[in-house]
């Protein structure tokens, strides 16, 4: 409520003498009491509304400010039920935002791809690339809009008017970092040079594609790193080494594919394609390793054993597996390189030992004992 203000003090008397007044001092009384002193309450309680209305235009414009800054630069999260800041939609994580349909090579959303890993989308992931370029402009166009608004309701005092600057600042800082995530996503959908060091935009990869399909990779003219033969050309080399005989087998001929399914269907069932096992024989000796019967061998070693290899492969490699029962002495074949120079020692019940032929040479290890 506004403060009245008081009449003046009355003019003091001319002279001594009780009886005595100025007229000109109660003329000036009069006045104020009359004219002056209700005009003056009046300007003083239109003063204390308009102060009421600039605050209230003060808090107003702040809401306004505080709501643009949020429309332009909030991250992470919504803004309104369904709807993200401009700064989310360019360049966020939790908005479907231009960089990562142009830049993500993992899901974005529904399952599918960014632009950079469907190379063959292209075209589609640069329209979604502009798409959310003209929704962060236009978002980015709207904060600055609320930001003007708010610095033109701000200027009822001078501490207003600072604040309204620095919101005006903070807003047209996040609209220029909008501003250069739009320039981003559309380098990254349509560029055709480096995006950033080594990495490449949409379009790019697209024309890459397009290479690989229009230049193809099967050439039956030329060997190369880059290129394949065909299936056709293949089967015409391999008759020209050597010659199909499926009536034998031989060091200078080839079964045909057929010949080659057949005796493959009389091992394994082609259609079982876990293969979950195999197992093979263990063959009993007391002295002779015959590699031509198997590779599994058990050995009783109840009494001192003399062993020998027979039928060893001739250039080829083969791994024995010797399962020995029993303590006593056992003389191994020579040439056996031992893990660290010494043959094993036997175990009181049994032993597991390992051998292994790599075309020239025997090495042996311990694998086992009790």
């Amino acid at each position: 409520m506004a403060q009245q203000i008081s009449a003046f003090p009355p003019v003091p008397l001319l002279t001594d003498a009780p009886e005595v007044f100025d007229p000109k001092a109660v003329t000036w009384n009069l006045f104020q009491a009359n004219t002056l002193q209700p005009e003056l309450n009046a300007l003083a309680t239109e003063a204390e509304a308009n102060a009421g209305t600039a605050e209230t235009k003060a808090a107003e414009s702040l809401a306004s400010a505080a709501l643009s800054e949020e429309w332009a630069t909030t991250t992470g999260a919504l803004v309104a039920a369904t709807d993200y800041a401009a700064k989310e939609w360019a360049q966020g994580t939790t908005a479907e935002s231009a960089k990562r349909w142009a830049t993500s090579t993992t899901g974005v959303s529904g399952g599918l791809k960014g632009a950079r890993g469907y190379a063959q989308d292209a075209n589609s992931s640069a329209v979604n690339a502009s798409n959310s370029e003209t929704a962060a402009a236009n978002s980015a166009q709207s904060a600055s809009d609320d930001a003007e608004q708010t610095a033109l309701d701000r200027i009822a005092t001078e501490q207003d008017r600072v604040q309204t600057e620095q919101d005006v600042v903070t807003s047209g800082n996040n609209a220029d970092a909008a501003l250069a995530s739009e320039q981003k996503a559309a380098e990254w959908a349509e560029s055709e040079t480096e995006v950033e060091p080594g990495q490449y935009s949409a379009k790019y990869w697209a024309g890459q594609a397009g290479e690989v399909v229009s230049e193809g990779v099967i050439d039956d003219g030329q060997t190369s790193a880059l290129t394949t033969w065909s299936s056709s050309k293949i089967s015409t080399e391999l008759d020209a080494k050597a010659e199909i005989n499926d009536s034998t087998t031989s060091a200078t001929s080839v079964w045909s594919s057929q010949k080659t399914n057949s005796e493959l269907e009389l091992k394994r069932d082609l259609t079982d394609t876990s293969f979950p096992r195999y197992d093979l024989a263990s063959i009993s000796t007391t002295a002779t390793l015959d590699l031509a019967t198997g590779n599994e061998f058990t050995v009783d070693a109840s009494v001192a054993r003399t062993l020998t290899f027979a039928n060893v492969p001739a250039g080829r490699s083969m791994t024995v597996v010797l399962s020995i029962t029993g303590a006593s002495a056992i003389t191994w074949p020579p040439g056996i390189r031992w893990h660290d120079a010494t043959a094993p020692e036997l175990g009181a019940t049994w032993t597991i030992v390992v051998l292994n032929y790599d075309g020239a040479n025997w090495s042996g290890v311990l694998g086992a004992s009790a």
